[in-house]
């Protein structure tokens, strides 16, 4: 009884009886929980950059929660929090939480702080706290940081406790470092490439775009789950007091109308992620094949995804353009999101890259002009993409392509605004991403110079299985060119790869035009290319309306089910976050009837 009031007397903010922290609480935990510290505190982003925090420990977890005390940003349950560092001369100390990543932070209480989580552990006998002291001021290099944790896990490796990795090595959620190594290792004029090093490193990553819409492609960095909300995109929102203590969501459409899952017959799997799948259906008394992603509610909220739900929802309503993939049905029931969109039945280019090695350059070339006029529609609708990369490219019957997956797209619609969020794809960021800098449109360009370079060659210009070598090559490297390049080629990719963004090709107010006043480009007819009336110079094989030959047999073998979800936590209230979500496309209505 001692022990408990010496703890509650740590509550120095009085927390134990404050209603928004209840709520918090209650939100997050799974049951009563007693404040044992409480205490304003200096938390140490992956930037260096300070941002004041409560912490509260409680017997059960702790809390990084906003000053206002509206705003829960992370719950770490007090068995994953493993070892603590403390610094002997100065006031920082890091939690260290091997499953997850390590949290820094600076308090002349961390002693207290130490004891408290210690003595919490103990006592609900939830294993040992190893504490460590050290002499150096500043604790940043043995701090492991979320991406470099990311970057840790992709490459198969279990990260030290106090390490922050070589050369604090930034980034990575799953891998393609194994996808890409499957392909072979070209020769390239800059010395062999490390293809296949890590082949097995990560598995795979879902059905590619189809799971990647699905939100599970493990290749891509997203912002999930993330203590540091410089940009405003990541924060986890929690209500201050009553009501719902979950993310709340506005702006959805108002676009209303009847549409429900038993008007579709499900027909096949032909993709899954991480908290959902894809689906081939066909509407009742109708001969269209379509696909429906499926996303679980729960999944989006617990993994921070609802703003970006929201964000892909709005942009897919919103775009109109022959090269990007479009909404024909948004509708929702009590657990899950669905979203119907034309059945490209040819696949992700990323399946067809991964079988023919390498494509021609005619191929390359007109896949990339293709993928230039879908970026430049977005681009004049204040939209980045983030995330262009192979598996979210689909082609159509005669091999057209379609953009999909607008979870990363990011909508910028002040003059000269920027983004300086941590997100994409390992291979494909660019340098100014990697440094931490503000960034905009310019990134596609880059992304889109990688792209073309991979197309011609079977592997991106700077891959490495080691992430952190990969990154240095992409801030400093140049670009190591096979033989078989043509002048022209390399020529567009050497200046859409400019490290300096204002060089690159497509920045400024020229953009998507800048792209297609290359030579490298010339031979076609931009007029021509958009109305779809160029042919393709490489063609799907299809044969039939509901042929999925171009997916991964790993998926379109599963049960064709909309499987049953447990008990979520969700509570029908709740799901008013998600009011507005139904949409039917003018188009879509006018073939219903």
């Amino acid at each position: 009884m001692a022990a408990a009031a010496t703890r509650r007397g740590a509550d120095m903010l009085g927390l134990q009886d404050s209603l928004p922290v209840q709520n918090i609480i209650d939100a997050e935990g799974s049951g009563p929980e007693d404040v044992l510290y409480s205490s304003h505190i200096d938390k140490i982003n992956r930037k260096g950059k300070t941002q004041k925090r409560v912490l509260l420990v409680t017997n059960r977890a702790m809390y990084n929660i906003m000053p206002s005390l509206s705003v829960c940003k992370r719950r770490i349950p007090l068995q994953l929090v493993t070892a603590v560092t403390l610094s002997s001369v100065s006031n920082q100390f890091i939690l260290h939480v091997p499953s997850e990543y390590d949290y820094h932070y600076s308090d002349a209480a961390k002693e207290a702080i130490m004891e408290t989580v210690r003595d919490a552990k103990f006592a609900a006998a939830l294993g040992d706290l190893e504490v460590r002291h050290v002499s150096d001021a500043s604790l940043d290099a043995l701090c492991t940081t979320r991406v470099q944790a990311r970057a840790a896990r992709a490459a198969g490796v279990a990260r030290p406790v106090g390490g922050g990795g070589e050369g604090g090595a930034r980034a990575l959620s799953s891998s393609s470092v194994g996808k890409r190594g499957e392909r072979g290792e070209p020769a390239t004029r800059g010395g062999a490439s490390e293809g296949s090093a890590a082949a097995g490193a990560a598995a795979a990553s879902g059905a590619g775009a189809s799971a990647a819409a699905a939100g599970g492609d493990l290749r891509t960095i997203r912002e999930e789950d993330e203590d540091e909300d410089e940009d405003g995109d990541g924060a986890v929102k929690r209500a201050a007091s009553g009501g719902s203590a979950e993310p709340v969501t506005e702006g959805w459409s108002k676009r209303e109308t009847s549409v429900r899952l038993s008007d579709f017959d499900l027909l096949r799997v032909i993709g899954r992620g991480s908290f959902g799948k894809v689906m081939l259906v066909r509407r009742k008394g109708q001969s269209e094949v379509l696909a429906m992603k499926i996303l679980s509610k729960a999944m989006v909220v617990k993994r921070n995804q609802l703003e970006h739900t929201r964000a892909e929802r709005a942009i897919l309503e919103s775009i109109d353009h022959p090269f990007l993939v479009r909404l024909r049905y948004a509708f929702q029931t009590p657990t899950k999101l669905y979203m119907v969109m034309p059945f490209l039945r040819g696949g992700e280019l990323f399946f067809h890259l991964r079988k023919a090695k390498r494509f021609t350059e005619a191929q390359a070339r007109f896949f990339a002009a293709e993928i230039a006029l879908g970026i430049g529609h977005l681009h004049s609708k204040g939209i980045v993409y983030r995330d262009l990369k192979p598996e979210n490219i689909l082609l159509d019957d005669h091999g057209h392509v379609s953009l999909t997956d607008f979870g990363l797209a990011k909508a910028l619609t002040k003059p000269g605004e920027k983004t300086e969020t941590f997100c994409g794809t390992p291979e494909y960021l660019a340098p100014e991403v990697i440094c931490d800098e503000a960034h905009d449109k310019e990134v596609d360009w880059w992304a889109l110079g990688i792209l073309t370079y991979e197309m011609m060659h079977g592997l991106p210009p700077f891959f490495s299985s080691n992430v952190q070598d990969m990154y240095d090559k992409i801030e400093s490297s140049p670009v190591p060119f096979p033989d078989h390049f043509s002048g022209n080629a390399m020529d567009f990719i050497n200046k859409i790869l400019a490290k300096d963004p204002r060089r690159r090709l497509g920045s400024g107010d020229a953009d998507v035009e800048s792209i297609k006043a290359h030579p490298f480009f010339e031979s076609l007819d931009w007029a021509k290319l958009e109305a779809k009336e160029l042919p393709s110079p490489f063609k799907p094989i299809v044969r039939g309306a509901a042929d999925t030959s171009n997916f991964d047999k790993e998926f379109t073998s599963e049960p064709v089910v909309d499987s049953v979800v447990p008990d979520t936590g969700l509570s029908m209230g709740a799901g008013n976050k998600f009011e507005g979500f139904t949409f039917v496309d003018s188009g879509a209505m006018a073939t219903s009837h």
